[in-house]
């Protein structure tokens, strides 16, 4: 299985994808370090384009051929590491 097909679940039920968010978010909060807050945001600004392209605000007709998540998974999983590094810290 690789990294792309892990992601399907976030863009067939976006909601999922403020769990990382929140998680982020109160991590950020407690321990008050700026990657962590990062990784928050970053989540949580996918969950707002996975809304928006389920609810076809952001796409007008053809969805499926997602070539924006090749650019998007690659950036949150950078982002999500740094943020997972950020904790042990």
């Amino acid at each position: 299985m690789d990294i792309f097909s892990l992601f399907s679940m976030f863009v067939d039920r976006p909601a999922l994808a403020l769990i990382p968010a929140l998680i982020f978010a109160g991590c950020g909060y407690v321990i008050r370090r700026r990657r962590v807050w990062v990784a928050a945001g970053a989540w949580a600004l996918y969950t707002l384009w996975e809304f928006g392209m389920d609810k076809r605000i952001l796409c007008s007709g053809e969805c499926n051929i997602r070539i924006d998540l090749f650019l998007i998974i690659p950036a949150l999983i950078i982002l999500t590491i740094l943020g997972l590094v950020a904790l042990r810290r």
